[in-house]
């Protein structure tokens, strides 16, 4: 074969591969769906990485090449995830999902953005939602109850919480929970109170105002009551010890009984099947569980109207 004829060759080889490379579509860039995500702690989300090829004078394609690219999480502290897009959340805050992969002129990067939260208080509520004092220097016990977006769901928050009377000058509410009248000029005298805190994720989160209303003329019983809330989505029975001595909570949500003036109380809490005992508020104690998952006993003293939250959680 002759110089002419190889150089010849050569061209229409090299112009060939031109025509051929003109006519292909180009890996030109790489996205990740979603581009933002939250997860509430322990969940999974699957990103997905979508490959786009441009070629002039047709329409765009995109590409689904999830299972082709590298993943990487910029804080596994926060999240993981696999090598087919599967992120697991592990702890609060906020990472950067990246997939890699190889286009038509060179690594082709897409960034998506992951927030994961904590065990995160989502609201408040106040038990019980009212109560009647009969005398000014008279006593009652709020008690807070916080629900979560995680196990454990419900959660005492009594000594928590930013607690707030709304005239002190009717009566005040200690950080504990525990409200006091301090006047009333007529027959009857009302106010309001509120429980407050912050959740992980920065917000104030307030409950529903209880009532409290003081009645210095109106009698009611010479000894302090004690009145047991059974909170939560669980379900159980709690009981006075010795037995017959004025709390027997079954199946109501709650129950009262009057007691002696400075006379401790024992309450036993035990869950139903299906259900675990959390845990006592904080002014009957101890208020941990005493023999968890299915029961807790604590005590309390009579030094005033007492209430108390036995919080039984779903299983």
């Amino acid at each position: 074969m002759s110089f002419r004829s190889v150089v010849s060759l050569l061209w229409l080889v090299v112009l060939t591969m031109f025509l051929v490379n003109c006519d292909a579509y180009k890996k030109t860039s790489l996205s990740i769906t979603p581009a933002n995500a939250t997860l509430s702690p322990g969940s999974t989300i699957q990103f997905r990485a979508i490959e786009t090829s441009t070629h002039a004078g047709h329409p765009n394609r995109s590409t689904d090449v999830t299972n082709q690219v590298t993943w990487e999480s910029s804080n596994t502290a926060v999240a993981t995830i696999s090598t087919s897009g599967l992120a697991t959340s592990v702890g609060p805050g906020s990472t950067t999902i990246t997939a890699t992969g190889d286009g038509s002129f060179g690594v082709l990067n897409a960034n998506a953005t992951l927030t994961a939260s904590g065990h995160d208080l989502l609201s408040l509520s106040i038990v019980p939602s009212s109560q009647i004092l009969y005398a000014v220097a008279e006593t009652a016990q709020f008690v807070t109850i916080g629900t979560f977006n995680s196990d454990p769901i419900t959660q005492d928050m009594t000594d928590q919480v930013t607690w707030r009377s709304v005239d002190v000058n009717l009566a005040t509410i200690n950080s504990s929970g525990l409200a006091t009248a301090v006047s009333c000029a007529i027959g009857s005298c009302d106010t309001t109170i509120t429980a407050s805190a912050t959740s992980a994720n920065g917000n104030t989160i307030t409950s529903d105002p209880a009532a409290l209303t003081i009645e210095p003329n109106a009698g009611g019983s010479t000894l302090p009551s004690l009145t047991v809330y059974k909170v939560g989505l669980g379900t159980g029975t709690v009981v006075s010890t010795p037995a017959g001595t004025g709390i027997i909570c079954g199946t109501g949500a709650a129950c009262t009984g009057n007691f002696v003036l400075n006379s401790t109380v024992t309450l036993v809490a035990t869950a139903d099947p299906g259900s675990v005992f959390g845990g006592w508020s904080a002014n009957c104690l101890p208020s941990t569980p005493s023999a968890p998952p299915s029961s807790g006993t604590c005590t309390v003293t009579m030094a005033n109207s007492e209430t108390v939250g036995a919080i039984f959680n779903q299983q």
